[in-house]
């Protein structure tokens, strides 16, 4: 007969326990700093979201008569932020007309300021504004129903756009 030996048990029970240990060390390698980014992009939105709220919103639909008595089409909203600490890079504006929606961005209107920490900004958008980003109708704006901000922040040098704050309903000016 020939002269078979194996392993021995201790042995065995040491390998399983070194492979496993490896291969946990592996997959928290690749998954922690996957984790980590998503879990920093969730908490400045959460942060963010928190401390911007619509406060007021109102349209008027303009004229087309010609000048002196011409009127423009105007959206007057007035967005509010808190004192959080987070890194506010811009602001989507979310524009509800008729079952659509279109998204502008702040810093693309003539107002291109967002609000500085704990103030309050009263933001003028003439339908000339919203016509030169998307070339819309120019009465756009007078028949708007609601609008809807997001913020967008900066986390990992990247930049984020969160999910929308709850509707606002548009009244008239």
């Amino acid at each position: 007969m020939k002269n078979k030996r194996g392993i021995s048990a201790v042995v065995a029970t040491v390998l399983i326990i070194l492979i496993t240990v490896a291969a946990v060390a592996i997959i928290w390698a690749a998954i922690i700093p996957m984790l980590s980014s998503q879990i920093g992009k969730s908490n400045a939105c959460i942060t963010a979201q928190s401390q911007l709220e619509i406060v007021d919103a109102c349209a008027n639909k303009g004229n087309n008569i010609p000048p002196p008595n011409h009127i423009d089409p105007v959206l007057n909203i007035t967005i509010k932020r808190g004192t959080g600490d987070f890194d506010l890079k811009d602001i989507a504006l979310t524009i509800y007309k008729g079952g659509n929606s279109k998204t502008y961005k702040i810093s693309n209107l003539s107002t291109k300021e967002i609000p500085n920490s704990g103030e309050q900004k009263k933001y003028v958008i003439n339908g000339a504004d919203i016509v030169s980003i998307t070339g819309d109708q120019y009465d756009v704006i007078g028949n708007i129903d609601k609008v809807a901000i997001a913020a967008i922040v900066v986390t990992d040098n990247k930049e984020t756009t969160c999910t929308t704050t709850p509707t606002f309903k548009v009244s008239k000016c």
